[in-house]
């Protein structure tokens, strides 16, 4: 995403002194971001909704901070080497909890 290597240089500083309110990032995190990583969770894991709060809010972070990717195609490279562990673990706990076993 976004502009990558050498040509970002320069971007970080261009940021400095930009201040941004909490309730102001709050509103934003809340009003836009969670919605769209829930949204962005039931599509990668499409029985989410029948899933436990605590299982679906472990999913949401996940998604959120490693995107929605569940391939590894750096398979040595943090944070990426154990998303097929995740996907299939995912996939297993689902056929228990959907199976009422």
């Amino acid at each position: 995403m976004g502009i990558r290597g050498d040509a970002a240089a320069a971007g970080p500083a261009a940021l400095d002194g930009i201040s941004i309110p909490w309730m102001a990032a709050w509103t934003v995190f809340i009003g836009r971001s969670l919605p769209q990583s829930v949204g962005d969770t039931r599509k990668v894991f499409y029985r989410s909704v029948e899933m436990p709060r605590l299982c679906l809010g472990a999913l949401v972070s996940l998604i959120y901070n490693r995107g929605t990717s569940m391939t590894d195609t750096e398979p040595q490279r943090w944070p990426y080497f154990d998303s097929n562990t995740i996907r299939m673990s995912v996939r297993a706990c689902a056929a228990v909890i959907f199976s009422g076993a």
